[in-house]
């Protein structure tokens, strides 16, 4: 059984104010194309389709031309779960009448659990299906009113075993799902939390017994469990500056004793998505330092002062720069080491010269010297400090 495993597609995406619909587009042809070279048995989009629950006329349009390239114009299985991001009962519209056509689209959990069979040269091969569901409306789907599905662990170990009633003994089995499980590595800015405090993690050790669990929700590629069997393909694009791996998808083959081997497709995105850093005269001068001017880029420079209209000259080197800061020196907190007490008995002009070095991490120059006492005279003078 070959089965291509993709998720956190975000369709609608912005990044700092920008579309990123083209370049999804772009991205999603290529994983047709790795579609159509590998043919696989399956192919599992494992949730957050859309980047929110209300998605965008565009974005509903373009999963439909894709969709309707996979399954109409190839003939291929696929099944897509909803993730955090999705609206359920909005993203498994007409998936009745769907399924006919070998698209299993699984919006709302199911109570009874979704189940379906995909057949390859050993036999058939069970498919289980589910889709991102709060705990509390997980315990209200279940009618558990002893166990108190409390928490998304809770949560996931009662819905995974009723899943189990539906295997085969001695039938491989794929469960899809949309879940953190505990020790992902995460990116932070582009996944939206499940809960607070890691109320949200699961443990790798509730999905034992299936011979492949394709999962959704973190973006960067990654395996777990003993077997190597519980994997997430992560996003086909980076959503973050600070997202530092390779996109892929993942070609996943199961053979007929239930081993499974994962292959990790690379896709090559038209933007990078990059923070740059550097002297704000290097950055425009010597902008073949930073790679591709032409990236989706978070430009830091490292200057002392503040430069002015400093994302309008860069934008003139780096036409796809989204984002300017000045990056920030000082650490939080007090003032290098001074204790607040400490901070009370100092004279203004000592507590700013250590202000401007935190800040800054430099000490202040004699000409600044001179600005500051000058400033504070003139404060003292009109009764202002």
């Amino acid at each position: 059984m070959k089965v291509l495993h993709t998720a956190d597609w975000h369709l609608g995406r912005r990044l700092c104010g920008r579309s990123l619909l083209e370049d999804q587009r772009l991205v999603l042809d290529r994983i047709t194309g790795i579609a159509v070279r590998e043919k696989p048995d399956l192919i599992v989009i494992a949730g957050d389709v859309y980047d929110r629950a209300i998605p965008g006329a565009e974005a509903v349009r373009l999963l439909d031309d894709v969709l309707s390239t996979l399954v109409q114009n190839h003939g291929f299985k696929v099944l897509l779960i909803a993730g955090n991001h999705d609206g359920p009962d909005r993203l498994g519209f007409a998936s009745g009448m769907l399924e006919s056509m070998g698209l299993h689209i699984v919006g709302p959990l199911d109570p009874a659990i979704t189940a379906f069979d995909v057949t390859d040269r050993h036999g058939p091969v069970r498919v289980i299906a589910l889709p991102y569901t709060h705990p509390a409306v997980v315990r209200e789907l279940l009618d558990d009113s002893t166990v108190g599905l409390h928490d998304h662990e809770a949560a996931m170990a009662a819905l995974v075993a009723r899943a189990r009633e539906k295997l085969v003994e001695g039938e491989r089995c794929i469960l899809v799902a949309h879940a953190f499980v505990a020790g992902g590595q995460s990116t932070e800015e582009a996944e939206r939390e499940l809960s607070v405090g890691g109320a949200g993690e699961i443990p790798t050790s509730i999905f034992n017994g299936f011979s492949y669990v394709a999962l959704g929700h973190l973006h960067r590629p990654q395996t777990h469990g003993t077997r190597q069997h519980v994997h997430y393909a992560g996003s086909p694009l980076k959503y973050s500056f600070h997202e530092d791996h390779q996109k892929s998808v993942s070609v996943v083959e199961i053979c007929k004793r239930g081993m499974v081997t994962i292959r990790q497709e690379p896709l090559t995105p038209i933007h990078d998505v990059r923070s740059i850093e550097g002297r704000f005269d290097d950055l425009i001068t010597r902008s073949d330092r930073y790679g591709p001017t032409d990236d989706y880029l978070e430009i830091v420079y490292t200057d002392d002062a503040l430069v002015s209209d400093a994302a309008a000259r860069l934008a003139g080197v780096y036409p796809h720069c989204l984002a300017v800061r000045r990056k920030e020196i000082g650490v939080a907190g007090e003032l290098g080491g001074i204790s607040p007490a400490d901070a009370r008995i100092l004279s203004l002009e000592d507590l700013f010269k250590q202000f401007y070095a935190d800040v800054t991490g430099n000490e202040i120059g004699a000409e600044h010297t001179r600005e500051l006492l000058s400033v504070i005279d003139d404060g003292m003078k009109g009764g202002t400090l």
